[in-house]
């Protein structure tokens, strides 16, 4: 990645130089309107560039602030991204494993064939999204180890394209922004939140479920019979809570940090894309053709 240094003197220049051009704009005797008509528009876009160069360190301190308080509301151990993605990679590789060997172990059996048929018609589409969630968690951590490290560039050079003139790299700029800013937060706290969504549904649906039962075996024990028909409800809530969790949740949170970017960017003024580099070069080329055009029928 290209130095900040260079990033943020590049994006002074662009800033200034959008400020001059339509000081220029303004000021020149200009016959033409339409040219004209950018010069408070350029000066307007290079001031707001000067001050998003100027606010790269608040942002810099904000997402920090924004990063602590969010890991220290989800609790140790599971605030170390570290330690939650070798959670996370472990439980799924087993349960790929368990899935694979179960459908071994019965297509091995020439009785028990029909029902490894059925098995793998039924554990065929698991496996697979398993397998999936897997590249997407391997995915997401060098994903997230590497946004840590670039996402300041990355804001500074979403800077530079905001500061080009005419407003030509303003809606990429902007994007570029806000990506680089929500990722840097988000992307990181994904496998801790998911372990910690995984470990409150797992003990909403199996422990709380087994103390309870375990409670009332200790006053009543003849209701021992209510904790065997507990246990495959419990093992069944640990499965959906590893599925939803690990599989599902994801997904789901990617899709949540890309509206994010969105709303961040319309905030930011991502939604008023520029003009298009031809749509200038044609509005500058009819306004010079027009008043050539007035001047020849002047002339005559």
């Amino acid at each position: 990645m290209v130095d900040t240094g260079s990033l943020l003197g590049l994006g002074q220049s662009l800033a200034l130089l959008t400020y001059v051009l339509g000081v220029l704009f303004q000021t020149l005797p200009i016959p033409v309107k339409s040219i004209r008509a950018h010069g408070p528009s350029l000066m307007w876009d290079g001031i707001v560039a000067e001050f998003a160069l100027l606010s790269v360190n608040i942002v810099r301190l904000l997402e920090l602030w924004i990063s602590r308080i969010i890991q220290q509301s989800i609790g140790s151990p599971f605030n170390y991204q570290p330690l939650a993605i070798a959670t996370i990679l472990a439980q799924l590789s087993a349960l790929d494993a368990s899935f694979l060997l179960l459908i071994s172990a019965m297509s091995a059996s020439v009785i028990l064939a029909p029902v490894a048929n059925a098995l793998s018609s039924v554990l065929g589409p698991a496996l697979t999204w398993t397998t999936i969630a897997i590249v997407i968690w391997v995915i997401t951590q060098i994903a997230a180890g590497l946004i840590t490290q670039i996402w300041l560039s990355a804001y500074i050079l979403g800077i530079v394209f905001l500061a080009i003139p005419f407003q030509l790299g303003r809606r990429f700029g902007i994007l570029l922004m806000s990506s680089s800013i929500i990722l840097a937060i988000g992307l990181p706290l994904m496998p801790s939140m998911a372990i910690w969504l995984e470990g409150y549904l797992g003990y909403q649906t199996a422990i709380l479920p087994l103390q309870n039962i375990l409670s009332q075996i200790a006053t009543n024990p003849l209701l021992i019979g209510n904790l065997l028909a507990t246990i495959p409800q419990a093992i069944g809530g640990i499965l959906a809570a590893v599925v939803i969790a690990l599989i599902v949740f994801p997904f789901a949170y990617l899709f949540i940090l890309s509206l994010f970017i969105r709303s961040l960017a319309n905030l930011l003024g991502g939604s008023s894309g520029g003009p298009v580099l031809t749509n200038q070069i044609v509005s500058v080329s009819s306004g010079l053709a027009g008043a050539a055009a007035r001047e020849v029928q002047h002339d005559a």
